[in-house]
Formats: structure tokens, sequence, C-alpha cells
């Protein structure tokens, strides 16, 4: 049975897909307007050999670590790992809140330099849904299980496919967080609490004003001992609206494989 367009969105749930990132957000988030369908497939091609261009902002790494070294010891650290490698692997278990809406799930996050990105519900509503980018401004798309094969094409901010904070596939990554935060706020590092028993720093993020995603202060917690992002506490104002642990797995060797959305990993 051939479904048409209705039927396609119907049977992938789209709006529930949801499947993407607490992360850096590299543009605005759709907010408004229906889904849209840009194409579908049941066999989305290889993603492999030079990216798509994109329009995300990079910082090259020298101004990313004479930045990083202005905030603060951690955040120094942090930036001196994010530069030094090639390729992450994230698992995020992020609980958020926004207008009476709940959202909490685990992702697994796998990404490469400079704009490739997986993104995975593993865990929570939505569980098995996945988002593939390799640049520019649109990703694929699917909702797992029965309905894996079916992959849409969406913008890569497209309303259905962020998070509640606004944050998009391949946001997540640990140079997308450092490079937005670079330029879309301020920096500061204080002493943290201790989590799971590891001493840490606290970056403070003021985001700018009028800034497209939903928050306005982010609190990133510096592990003292991997120098790493651990936890992340984020405001609307003075509303707390997302928790976050974090475990950051740097140069683990992701394969381009990975980023054919018809790999099942």
């Amino acid at each position: 049975m051939k479904l048409t367009r209705e039927g396609m969105l119907v049977a992938l749930g789209v709006a529930s897909l949801a499947l993407c990132a607490p992360a850096i957000a590299g543009s605005a988030p759709s907010h408004a307007g229906p889904p849209v369908l840009v194409a579908q497939a049941t066999s989305a091609p290889l993603l492999a050999g030079t990216p798509e261009p994109t329009q995300e902002p990079t910082t090259p790494a020298s101004d990313a670590l004479v930045a990083a070294a202005a905030v603060g010891p951690e955040w120094n650290a942090f930036a001196q790992q994010v530069v030094a490698a090639n390729d992450y692997i994230e698992i995020v278990h992020s609980k958020q809140s926004r207008d009476g809406l709940v959202f909490d799930k685990t992702f697994k996050f796998w990404s490469r330099k400079p704009n490739y990105a997986r993104c995975e519900i593993i865990d929570g509503d939505g569980k098995g849904g996945v988002v593939v980018w390799h640049g520019g401004t649109k990703v694929q798309a699917h909702e797992g299980g029965e309905h894996s094969a079916i992959v849409v094409v969406l913008p890569r901010h497209n309303r259905n496919l962020v998070d509640l904070m606004g944050y998009g596939c391949g946001d997540v990554s640990p140079d997308n967080i450092l490079g937005y935060t670079t330029h879309n706020g301020k920096l500061s590092e204080a002493p943290g609490p201790t989590i799971d028993g590891q001493a840490t720093d606290d970056v403070t993020w003021i985001v700018n004003p009028g800034d497209a995603i939903y928050l306005t202060r982010t609190e990133f917690y510096i592990s003292k001992t991997s120098h790493l992002i651990i936890a992340t506490h984020s405001f609307h104002g003075d509303t707390p609206v997302e928790d976050s642990t974090w475990q950051i797995t740097m140069n683990p060797g992701v394969k381009f494989s990975t980023f054919d959305i018809n790999t099942n990993l």
C-alpha cells in the first residue's frame, strides 16, 4: 500500500519524534506551521565523503582556545580536548519542562568533525527514533520500530525534531557547544558541586537576549577529573527548565557508516 503525504506523516507519528538533543543550537528552530515533508524514501543513501555545505558558524581552534582560557581552567581543559578530538560519542539523560510539557529521555549521539551527527533515542518516549545530519539545513529521520524503513527529510530545526529547548541534531557535539557559547553569550567559571563523587567547576553561560533557544542560562558542570561536561542545569528566567547528565567519550573512532540512517548500531 502506498501512503499519501498525509498518511506517511500519520504513520510516522512525526509529531511525537522529538528526536533531538539538549545541546547548543546553531540556528533558529522552527516552531510555526505544520510539519513539512521534504522527501521520503525506503532506502536512504549512504552518507560518506565530503559533507554538504553548512550554514553553521565555526570557530577557529586558536580563537576557541584563547576564549576558553579567559573563562577558567576547567573550561580551558575542556576546550583543549574538544579541539584535539576528531569524533565523539555522548550519552545524555535529559529532563526538560516547558509550558506544562515534560520531557524525560535518554539519547546517544555520535559526531564527527566538521558536521556529521547521528542522534538516537535509546530510552523514553520515542525510543528507537533516529535523526542523521551531515551539514546544511536538512536532516534525515525515522521514528524507529516498525516504521524504521520509512525515512523523511525535514528541516534540521523543524518543530517536530527539536527538544523543548529548541535544540536540533548536531547541536550537542562538544565542538558546537564550545563554538556557540563563545559567540552567543557570556561565560564565567566558579567552584561547583560534587556530582557522583566528582568535584566540578560550574561554568555559567548567560545566553544573549533574543537568542533562538528557550533557555536564558545554563550551568555546565565540568569534572575536575575528566575535564568534560558531566551535568547541566538550565533556566528560563528564574524558572528551572532542564537537568541533564552526560557521558562523553572523546576520539572513540566513529565510522562514517554511522551516519547512514539505515545502519543499525
